[in-house]
């Protein structure tokens, strides 16, 4: 199932419109429009970005799955370029703390 298709079913199953449904996200009104009609405005990532970005943060398949809240499947269906990853995810994707960042010790 893609991004456009189960937001729009999110969005419409409690009858939300998309001048309401932003609000919940934080979000812009135009980018769920953009979302649900499958555009990409902020960029997005291709599969070998996917693949630096899991090595970055070193993290496996499973871990980002659970992170996100998606299925295992549906990021191996990104890192095999089979379906795109939503803008949303890819920013919060290159949002996570790379894993050789520490806290700074205390003197």
């Amino acid at each position: 199932m893609s991004f456009s298709l189960l937001l729009r079913r999110l969005r419409t199953r409690p009858k939300m419109s998309q001048a309401v449904f932003p609000r919940y996200l934080n979000v812009r009104t135009n980018l769920v429009q953009e979302w649900e009609s499958d555009r990409m405005t902020e960029g997005t990532l291709t599969p070998t970005q996917l693949k630096r970005e899991l090595r970055r943060i070193a993290w496996g398949q499973v871990r980002l799955a659970r992170k996100l809240g998606v299925w295992p499947s549906e990021v191996r269906d990104w890192l095999a370029g089979k379906e795109p990853v939503p803008e949303v995810v890819a920013s919060d994707i290159r949002h996570l703390p790379s894993h050789n960042l520490r806290p700074p010790r205390p003197h």
